[in-house]
């Protein structure tokens, strides 16, 4: 018996709304199959993390449909939805952090609890991911200490080290230095190459799309009203 294609992918788009106060768009229907690395691109840098959050169910659109690993967040039990958000991994353009606590403690709290790793190994995966990253993170540096490029990096080192199913990268809303840029691409690369994870990016400069994203999506912003100068 054939499989529907949502009980065969991570993420299955059906077309979502994303309208409020910031955001006027629509994303148009896509499907993430697995081990694919998939691109969608965005009228600007104000919908990068809207559409993240849509995308992973962590908010519901106002209209249109998402399927995660073939299940609708909205209609999942507590303990369910947090089975399902353990096989995914999100690195937003800007990312949130516990503000009293390190740092590198930050990076370390997903892999944590998804994996039964002694101390010193996860403190070691970290150091090496933070490493292959380029950014410099002093073990007692708290996130306010940090400038806007580091903070980001940090964030898609939380996000890899779990080593998901599903791993969502947005683009940063400012312009990364270029050799941040250039490691960043050169990870995402060689989980491209892998097929270790579905990866999907989210963009506005098309920077990202260096990881030789199999398929783009282009998001269109919404007409403007006749009556708007």
């Amino acid at each position: 018996m054939s499989r529907a294609p949502d009980e065969l992918a991570p993420l299955v788009c059906a077309g979502c709304s994303l309208r409020g106060q910031e955001v006027d768009l629509d994303l148009p229907p896509f499907c993430l199959a697995r081990g694919e690395t998939l691109a969608v691109l965005l009228p600007g840098a104000g919908q990068v993390d809207d559409a993240g959050r849509c995308l992973l169910g962590l908010r519901p659109p106002p209209a249109g449909r998402i399927a995660l690993f073939g299940e609708d967040p909205a209609r999942l039990g507590e303990e369910r939805l947090l089975e399902l958000r353990r096989r995914l991994a999100w690195a937003p353009g800007t990312p949130q952090f516990l503000a009293t606590v390190a740092v590198r403690e930050n990076v370390a709290i997903p892999l944590r609890d998804r994996r039964a790793l002694r101390e010193r190994e996860t403190a070691e995966r970290v150091e090496q991911l933070l490493r292959r990253l380029g950014v410099e993170i002093p073990p007692a540096a708290l996130p306010h200490q940090l400038d806007a490029p580091r903070r980001y990096l940090a964030g898609v080192a939380r996000a890899v080290l779990t080593e998901p199913e599903l791993l969502v990268v947005g683009e940063a809303p400012f312009p990364l230095p270029a050799p941040a840029l250039e490691q960043v691409s050169s990870l995402l690369d060689s989980i491209r190459a892998a097929a270790s994870s579905s990866l999907l990016l989210l963009c506005f400069r098309e920077l990202h799309l260096r990881a030789k994203a199999a398929n783009i999506v282009h998001v269109a912003a919404a007409p403007q009203p006749d009556w708007v100068a």
